[in-house]
């Protein structure tokens, strides 16, 4: 994610500015759309969705609690503002904040971006990535990479076959 890029960020109980590998790039990018210098007159916005109070969400313009049982609809909720699948039945608030958030992405093609959290089920993130693509995020905001794992190998089998190298002093 290129945080230091967005105009808009939906945090969809993502804590991206305190967990996970790139946690600490990620603050410093954000963070620096926050700092009014020179002539820069407008700051970032982040719409914080969680089910769980984050360091995140702490720095968050638009901050929205739901259960986590609500996650997946109401995300797809703000895809289907986007033209992306059926819209969901949602409670009230949660549609308002829906159609208010799309509205920003798309206001900001291109400078915007969303981020599913890491316990998020598998179809927040495919949601993610589909609100990412209709808001013109990949390329500019968001950059697919090949997995950091470089070879996909089973653990257990690596680490008894480097314990039995070691028995036989093969390596040190």
């Amino acid at each position: 994610y290129h945080f230091d890029k967005a105009n808009v960020v939906l945090a969809l109980d993502a804590d991206f500015m305190a967990q996970g590998a790139g946690s600490v790039r990620y603050a410093r990018d954000f963070v620096s759309r926050r700092r009014l210098t020179g002539s820069d007159t407008q700051m970032n916005r982040l719409y914080a969705v969680e089910c769980t109070p984050s360091c995140t969400g702490t720095s968050a313009d638009h901050h929205l609690p739901v259960r986590a049982s609500e996650m997946e609809s109401f995300t797809r909720g703000v895809a289907a503002k986007l033209g992306i699948g059926a819209a969901p039945a949602l409670p009230a608030q949660q549609s308002k904040w829906a159609d208010a958030i799309a509205k920003d992405l798309l206001r900001n093609k291109g400078a915007a971006v969303a981020v599913a959290g890491e316990s998020q089920s598998p179809a927040v993130h495919a949601l993610a990535h589909a609100i990412n693509q209709a808001i013109g995020a990949v390329g500019t905001t968001v950059t697919y990479t090949e997995p950091v794992e470089p070879v996909s190998s089973d653990q257990f089998v690596a680490m008894r076959d480097l314990a039995q190298a070691l028995d036989a002093e093969q390596v040190d």
